[in-house]
């Protein structure tokens, strides 16, 4: 007699974590700039700007591809230091930047770049704000001029050396306190979209800056324990349109590029810390 043998074939499975590939970034300009797809057929480069709110897209490339935009009912105009600019509203069917970063549907703001800036983004088509980038980590990576964004806490966190910095949050602007020269400590807003670092006039004259310099090299400046001695390049300017629109923040000035540029920085947007690694 043949002896029955029943074998127990238990399937596991082991789940599978997919990671976004990192994509290339573009520094010429002095801002993060990436490539995207939009409406699934138009390629177009747009900036990560966690100094902006929401998700913008330039009217003149509303207008060269047939995008239909509308006044934004109840809107007031957009201000930034440079200048101000009327909103309109539009739908774009699509925006895809990786496998895991796809919008779809998603209303945006159109405004013409020329009237709030100077120049640096005036050829974009499009910035990505805090609005939008809040559902993300955020990885960028200046020197090897790279950027992840994953809806998964990114792996390295959990074994590379970095410095944990908070931020606050004001109207959609990320703040973090700075201390420039151990002499005044203020917040400041964190912009990658900033290609400088900024500080106001009157925080200018309290740490002994000449009034009529508007370029300078900060022998040191301390991030929340975040202490650099490079000198870094900052713009001393007129912030007060900035600073009017931000009125009860106490910022005194943006931190951009300049300081930025010697990091590899992840944003994680759920518990409100920047991660900065060398």
């Amino acid at each position: 007699m043949h002896k029955l043998k029943i074998i127990f074939l238990v399937a596991i499975f082991i789940p599978i974590i997919s990671y976004a590939t990192p994509k290339k970034i573009y520094l010429q300009n002095g801002i993060v700039e990436v490539d995207v797809l939009v409406n699934d057929s138009i390629e177009a480069r747009f900036g990560i700007d966690t100094g902006a709110d929401r998700l913008y897209i330039s009217k003149s490339f509303a207008d060269e591809y047939g995008i239909d935009y509308t006044r934004a009912a109840g809107q007031r105009f957009i201000q930034t230091n440079f200048g101000s600019a009327e909103p309109h509203d539009a739908v774009l069917s699509s925006l895809k930047l990786n496998n895991e970063f796809e919008l779809f549907d998603y209303n945006v703001t159109v405004i013409d770049f020329i009237n709030i800036t100077r120049d640096t983004i005036d050829g974009l088509a499009g910035l990505i704000g805090n609005q939008v980038l809040k559902d993300y980590f955020i990885t960028i990576d200046y020197s090897e001029e790279w950027i992840d964004i994953s809806k998964k806490r990114p792996r390295f966190l959990a074994t590379a050396n970095s410095v944990e910095i908070p931020f606050s949050w004001y109207q959609d602007q990320m703040i973090v306190t700075v201390t420039i020269g151990n002499i005044m400590t203020f917040p400041m807003v964190f912009d990658f979209c900033a290609s400088n670092t900024v500080i106001s006039k009157e925080a200018g004259e309290l740490i002994g800056i000449d009034e009529d310099l508007n370029m300078v090299r900060l022998n040191q400046i301390d991030l929340s324990g975040l202490v650099i001695n490079d000198r870094v390049v900052t713009r001393v300017m007129d912030l007060n349109p900035l600073k009017n629109r931000m009125r009860t923040s106490g910022i005194e000035g943006v931190l951009g590029m300049s300081f930025l540029k010697d990091y590899t920085i992840t944003i994680d947007y759920k518990s409100q810390i920047i991660y900065f690694q060398r």
